[in-house]
């Protein structure tokens, strides 16, 4: 029923005042959802999700909107699987500051810290890449480079503590490293692997990788467990000797799976013959350590010659064995790689981040 009384009764105040406040609490709730929106929109962008234009909400979810935007602000109020993907965006220097500013994080920067003091271990070699602790050896030449050594036994409380890390490695697509020591050592480790890892073999002076004077087919069953344990592999170190021949190489990679990993890292391009290549067509990129030009170049016309027989093959890198990179030049194969579909360029090598030389698969040096 309408009302008949004049607009100055009190009923009629009342209702204009009532409306009012509403049309009030609207205009704060929408200026609320543009701002939900403008936030959403900026970490859909940091996920390379394209934006929306709208929100579909309901008013419940507008109550309960409200009151979180009253309680916390920022990265506090978002969803937790949009947190939990940014954290697996995060490198080293961020991932500390980043879970100690949201409380349903922290159990991440805790596990981290534990691990850390631990083995007095830095950020850059826990996330998102766990060195399992090893005593770390000054190279006895340069002095400046350090390669790993015997692994640190790990007991105790220490067992539980690597156990959350690498559980949250595994949710959170982290990698381990871990060194092919002996099969007891793995065997007392294997408990504690994330579900990725990088293996590699203990170094010895003549450079980071090697399997010299050591038992092959231990390092083949070892690689088998690995994968028999549902764990992959995403890079292995090749073992190589000079008196290796091809079919014995062959031999030692399939005992090894190798045909399942896909990131190879090797010594001398002399002790590492490319024929094996053709047979593990999986093998997408290759990073060799220590190259001394004046002994090794004439290998490099040979590799070329078989890029185009690799199909999956993508990369190729190959770091100096000095500081200064001087001798790397004269292995440039720029005029012939540009002809198959390669392209060469400079890079800082994966080993000790001296000068690399770099062959990739494609129009351009970048990703």
């Amino acid at each position: 029923m309408d009302c008949v009384c004049s607009s100055t009764c009190s009923c009629c105040i009342k209702s204009a005042n009532t409306i009012d406040g509403l049309k009030g609490e609207i205009e704060v709730l929408n200026a609320q959802l543009r701002t939900a929106l403008e936030e959403i929109n900026q970490f859909r962008k940091l996920l390379d999700m394209a934006p929306i234009q709208t929100l579909q909400v309901s008013s419940s979810s507008i109550t309960t909107y409200t009151l979180k935007r009253r309680e916390t602000v920022g990265l506090t109020a978002l969803p937790l699987e949009i947190l939990n993907h940014i954290v697996t965006l995060i490198d080293s220097k961020s991932i500390m500051p980043f879970c100690q500013a949201v409380p349903q994080l922290k159990h991440i920067s805790q596990a981290i810290y534990d691990v850390g003091k631990a083995f007095k271990m830095k950020l850059n070699m826990i996330w998102p890449e766990f060195w399992f602790p090893v005593e770390w050896i000054e190279d006895d030449f340069y002095k400046s480079r350090f390669r790993p050594g015997n692994p640190i036994p790990i007991s105790g409380k220490n067992l539980v503590s690597i156990s959350k890390l690498t559980h949250l490695l595994s949710r959170y697509g982290g990698v381990a490293k871990v060194q092919m020591s002996t099969l007891d050592y793995l065997e007392h480790v294997m408990p504690l692997l994330p579900k990725v890892v990088d293996v590699y073999i203990q170094a010895d002076n003549e450079g980071y990788l090697g399997y010299w004077n050591n038992d092959e087919d231990e390092y083949s069953k070892m690689l088998v467990l690995v994968q028999q344990r549902g764990i992959t592999i995403r890079t292995m170190d090749v073992p190589t000797d000079d008196n290796y021949n091809p079919e014995e190489t062959s031999k030692l990679l399939r005992e090894a799976r190798a045909q399942n990993v896909n990131h190879w890292r090797c010594t001398s391009l002399e002790s590492f013959s490319f024929r094996v290549l053709l047979e593990f067509q999986n093998v997408e990129r290759i990073d060799f350590q220590g190259i001394d030009p004046m002994m090794e170049a004439v290998y490099f016309d040979g590799l070329v010659d078989m890029l185009p027989q690799l199909k999956n093959l993508r990369y190729i890198s190959f770091e100096d064995c000095d500081v200064d990179g001087t001798s790397l030049p004269a292995l440039r194969r720029g005029y012939e790689l540009k002809k198959i579909g390669w392209v060469e360029f400079w890079d800082k090598g994966v080993f000790f981040g001296y000068p690399s030389l770099v062959w990739k698969k494609g129009s351009s040096a970048k990703n």
